[in-house]
């Protein structure tokens, strides 16, 4: 657990890195825009950088431009990082359709997020802002068509969680589970395996603590 929460703190300072380079990047060419009359204000629907082949490298806008070397054309709203096969590795910006397993899926929230894809433009990880239900998270995933999140951090404003899950779709996924929910006072560790996500539970609540395991579909507490 403390090696997979020093895993996430070094992805977040990776991230924040990146992050600062795109608005870096998106700061130059807009300067770089500007005529020599500096009370002019440039105004666009859209920026292109090309590569020296003429494809497409960095695509911004809103909605980002359509190209033909690009090989998404559902709507997005934000800065897109093209490779050479005209796959979508990185973007920032509005929310748009997830891809997963080379199909394309609605998500379950609308925010604003930043993510890194992989060679074949599956999500594999993003940090992100919800607006519909006021909370962040920064998640990993798996690859693959049944893949989905690996480890999954969440923070509203009542409840944080540490997630991991099993790359399976089964639909038992859990595998370790740090909660805190702060009004119900409540602080627990569980463990889980292929049967089930609370093969183990540490829970902590309003000054008191137990332990239980789950045997045969019944919670049996160790220490009460």
């Amino acid at each position: 657990m403390e090696d997979q929460i020093k895993s996430l703190q070094k992805q977040v300072k990776q991230l924040k890195i990146i992050l600062m380079g795109i608005v870096a990047i998106a700061a130059v060419l807009i300067l770089v825009s500007f005529t020599s009359n500096k009370n002019n204000i440039v105004r666009a629907r859209g920026i292109v950088i090309e590569d020296a082949d003429g494809k497409p490298f960095i695509m911004m806008g809103n909605p980002i431009p359509q190209d033909k070397n690009r090989k998404r054309k559902d709507p997005m709203s934000g800065i897109a990082f093209i490779d050479e096969k005209g796959i979508d590795r990185l973007y920032m910006g509005r929310d748009g359709k997830l891809q997963i397993g080379g199909e394309l899926e609605d998500r379950n929230s609308e925010g604003w997020s930043y993510i890194i894809n992989d060679t074949i433009g599956d999500e594999r990880g993003g940090f992100g802002f919800a607006d519909d239900e006021d909370r962040i998270g920064l998640g990993l995933d798996y690859g693959g068509k049944d893949g989905g999140e690996a480890i999954y951090l969440y923070a509203s404003n009542e409840v944080a969680y540490l997630l991991m899950n099993t790359n399976t779709n089964d639909k038992v996924r859990q595998r370790a589970v740090l909660w805190h929910d702060t009004k119900a006072d409540l602080t627990q560790i569980k463990l889980g395996d292929k049967i089930t996500d609370e093969r183990l539970v540490l829970r902590a609540k309003e000054g008191k603590a137990v332990i239980s395991h789950k045997v045969n579909g019944t919670n049996k507490n160790i220490l009460e």
